[in-house]
C-alpha cells in the first residue's frame, strides 16, 4: 500500500501549482501516483538486467477547498503532511502563515485528545485495564496541546505514542516543509526560505 501524501498549507501558498510540478499534470481530480526515485534500484536494473523496473510509489493528493474543519479533516487522512510555504508575492511572512494552519491543526487535535478522556476517565473508574496509562498520556499531551504546541515535539515512549494514535492525531505526522519561492530568488529562496528552513 502506497504512503499517502497529502499537500497542506494556508490559502495562496501554491499547493496546486506543487501538486501539478510533483505529477508533470497527470493527476486526476486533484489526486496521483508518483514514482520515488531510488539510485539504488536504477544500479540492480543495471546489474541483473531484468524485463520490467517498478519503482516505489507514493500517492499524492491536493489540499480541496473547504472549511478549516475539511481541511484538518483531510490532512489527517494521510500519512504524511507536505506542507506549501508561501514564500512569494508582497511581504512573505509564511512562518506566521504556517503557525495560523497549525494552530488549526493542534486546536482539533486538543478536542480530539479531550474527547478521549472524557472516555478513559469512565473506563478508569470502570476498573479497565491500561486506562489508567492512557489517561497520564491524554493529559500529557492535552497540556502540550494547550501551551500551542503539536504533539510531534512532545517526547512519547513507543508504546504511549501508540495510545495516541487511535485520536488519529494530525499534528503527531511527519511534516515535509516547502518553501514556494519566487524564481528571482532561487535557489536558495531567499529570507522567507530560509524562515521556513528554521521550522523544518
Amino acid at each position: 500500500m502506497p504512503v499517502n501524501v497529502a499537500i497542506v498549507g494556508p490559502a495562496g501558498s501554491g499547493k496546486t501549482t506543487l501538486f501539478h510540478a510533483l505529477t508533470a499534470g497527470r493527476g486526476a481530480d486533484g489526486v496521483a501516483m508518483i514514482d520515488v526515485p531510488d539510485g539504488r534500484l536504477t544500479r540492480l536494473a543495471e546489474a541483473v538486467q531484468p524485463a520490467k523496473t517498478t519503482p516505489a510509489q507514493v500517492r499524492v493528493e491536493d489540499s480541496p477547498p473547504g472549511s478549516r474543519a475539511q481541511r484538518v479533516g483531510f490532512a489527517r487522512q494521510a500519512d504524511v503532511l507536505l506542507k506549501v510555504a508561501r514564500c512569494f508575492g508582497p511581504e512573505p511572512d509564511p512562518v506566521a502563515e504556517l503557525e495560523e494552519f497549525a494552530l488549526d491543526l493542534v486546536l482539533a487535535d486538543l478536542a480530539s485528545v479531550e474527547r478521549r478522556l472524557d472516555v478513559v476517565a469512565k473506563e478508569a473508574r470502570a476498573g479497565k485495564k491500561d486506562a489508567q496509562a492512557e489517561t497520564e498520556v491524554l493529559a500529557a499531551a492535552k497540556q502540550h496541546l494547550d501551551a500551542g504546541q503539536q504533539l510531534h515535539t512532545l517526547t512519547l515512549e513507543p508504546d504511549q505514542r501508540a495510545m495516541l494514535l487511535g485520536i488519529f492525531p494530525v499534528t503527531l505526522k511527519p511534516a515535509v516543509y516547502v518553501a514556494n519561492a519566487a524564481e528571482a530568488l532561487l535557489p536558495g529562496g531567499g529570507e522567507p526560505a530560509a524562515k521556513v528552513n528554521k521550522l523544518a
